[in-house]
């Protein structure tokens, strides 16, 4: 079964991890020539920076707001408003920060990624993603040139992300293609879905697995007289035969791999990130994040949620500060993926491939047990986050919230994310509900295509990511990359949500769900900012709150809007130091 936004990921990453113990760790003290992040300061004689020269817009109340400058002091905005007056009031000592036509906003806040998860798709697995591959051909150079050039994860291959139905013909990738590129080195790849993964025939017998041997999900070929199998493995239980010998990387490699993560999301301009599911891959990986969070040099405010697994092993947990990260949500995980099959929907699928449901995946089968878990974690003051793709999924976690309602209290709001294959009524019940809503709103961009000819079709499709219909209810709604599932690229959110364009032609998806550029950069600023409870300290350029800001190279209104992907980022401020500078 499919158990977290990017299943797949999730349970080869499940697999690493279990193997590792993160205990011993030490906080990273090693020195980084860009990231200085800052410590407490709240002298009198901390520095004032006056910022002017460029275009400064401010976000508050959910508007571009416009200033001629904006003086910075330590930690804090002082002042926004005419350079005039900025001078007036602050000029005496301070430093002058010409923006050169740059443009200034608030720092991205990416309100859902899996950090851990995505150090481990970037650095363990290689990448044969849809942004990599369009053609069987592009698999193979890939896997061909990781052998030729000994990128071998302790003797085996190991990919992610393989998406048959995004790739020209939709070929799997049998043990006879596979074999093609070694017969000796064992190669293992997870397909996109996480419910099929691909061998050659190494893999097939470091794992032991034959004809005789091999469990009925491993593919046999009805052409093949002694009925062969074919490489191709469907569902967790079987792919788990081959994908438990595989040997891990060190506990080391992966704390670097993840202090990388926090300095890649600084680089995309984000100045908080939310990681969503802290303790899927058991308490080991709590240790990880603690420790790697903790470093002098981490660029970016975090936040998280536990995942729903950890209520078990401690009961009696509350929200905490980790290290360097804010513990404040439980995420609960209702179903899979749209593109795997998995999102548990009314309607049945277009197709429904081997191997999987033709409605999805409910994980709670007995939705008093959600509502038990739920209520619980709010009456501990946590957030809910509730992973709910699919409409039958977003169904009972409207049902659960509703259940919950009036229990507990949390700052923030409450949320249900991705939100995918959902319908209008339901909207109106998150409206009733209190709740917000944040999407993945890349599906549009990479999933589109897909959606519509393979997997629910245009009626559903064209409802993905409803931001015009969020704001039209004024439900306050944020976008986020559900990393690796799509990168985290705030900027890239912003072009598919004034857009609406599937890959990289210009043909929208669903044009009536297009918003304005103002409400699209609200959803990455102060949207997200009051989902976590923390839009009085960020989320907006306001006179007492932390400067956490981003520097672009334009302003983003003067930029025709497929090419706001385009923007660079130049530099972010997190509480009034640099942490990056391209």
């Amino acid at each position: 079964m499919c158990n977290s936004c990017g299943s797949g990921i999730h349970f080869l990453g499940d697999h690493v991890m279990k193997k590792l113990n993160f205990s011993s760790l030490k906080s990273p003290n090693q020195e980084h020539d860009q990231l200085q992040p800052p410590p407490k300061d709240e002298s009198k004689d901390a520095e004032t920076t006056i910022f002017s020269g460029g275009s400064i817009l401010t976000m508050e109340n959910g508007a571009f707001s416009p200033k001629g400058a904006l003086v910075m002091k330590g930690e804090t905005i002082q002042f926004t408003g005419s350079l005039e007056d900025a001078l007036k009031g602050y000029g005496e000592g301070a430093i002058r920060y010409d923006l050169a036509g740059k443009c200034l906003l608030p720092g991205f806040i990416d309100p859902h990624v899996h950090i851990t998860l995505t150090s481990l798709a970037n650095n363990y697995f290689l990448d044969l993603s849809a942004t990599k591959v369009s053609k069987l051909q592009d698999a193979v150079k890939i896997l061909t040139d990781a052998l030729i050039r000994g990128i071998l994860q302790n003797g085996w291959i190991v990919g992610f992300g393989y998406d048959p139905s995004r790739v020209a013909d939709n070929p799997h990738l049998t043990k006879h293609i596979l074999g093609e590129i070694s017969e000796d080195v064992p190669i293992f790849v997870l397909n996109q879905s996480g419910h099929i993964a691909y061998v050659n025939s190494k893999a097939l017998k470091e794992a032991g697995m034959n004809e005789s041997t091999a469990p009925s999900r491993f593919q046999r070929d009805p052409k093949n007289p002694k009925n062969g199998l074919t490489g191709v493995i469907f569902e967790e239980e079987a792919i788990s035969e081959v994908a438990l010998i595989i040997p891990p990387p060190a506990e080391d490699l992966v704390q670097q791999w993840v202090e990388n993560i926090f300095k890649n999301c600084a680089s995309r301009g984000c100045t908080t990130i939310y990681e969503v599911q802290l303790g899927a891959f058991g308490l080991g990986e709590i240790d990880l994040i603690k420790e790697a969070s903790q470093g002098p040099n981490v660029p970016v405010n975090l936040y998280g949620a536990y995942s729903e697994k950890i209520l078990a092993a401690k009961p009696q947990l509350k929200p905490e500060t980790l290290g360097g990260i804010h513990m404040q949500g439980i995420k609960f995980v209702t179903d899979g993926s749209t593109q795997g099959y998995s999102a548990a929907v009314t309607e049945s699928y277009l197709h429904s491939p081997a191997g999987t449901e033709k409605h999805g995946i409910l994980n709670y089968k007995i939705t008093e047990i959600l509502i038990g878990g739920m209520r619980s974690s709010v009456e501990a003051g946590f957030q809910i986050v509730v992973h709910a793709n699919g409409d039958a999924a977003i169904d009972q976690a409207l049902v659960a919230c509703n259940a919950i309602k009036g229990h507990g209290s949390y700052p923030g709001l409450h949320r249900i994310d991705h939100f995918t294959v959902n319908r209008p009524d339901q909207l109106q019940s998150v409206k009733e509900l209190g709740l917000s809503l944040s999407h993945t709103i890349n599906h549009v961009r990479w999933w589109g295509q897909v959606f519509v000819e393979d997997i629910i079709g245009l009626s559903r499709a064209r409802r993905i990511a409803p931001l015009k219909s969020d704001f039209d209810l004024d439900i306050t709604v944020s976008m986020h990359s559900d990393s690796p599932v799509t990168e985290v690229y705030p900027l890239s959110y912003l072009r598919t949500a004034v857009t609406r364009f599937m890959g990289d032609a210009h043909t929208p998806l669903g044009e009536e769900e297009i918003i304005p550029l103002e409400k699209a950069l609200t959803c990455i600023t102060l949207s997200p900012a009051k989902q976590l409870g923390i839009d009085h300290i960020t989320g907006t350029l306001g006179v007492g709150k932390n400067a956490d800001m981003v520097m672009l190279d334009s302003d983003p209104q003067n930029i025709p809007p497929s090419l706001l992907d385009s923007l660079k980022v130049e530099a972010t401020w997190v509480k009034g130091k640099q942490a990056y500078r391209a």
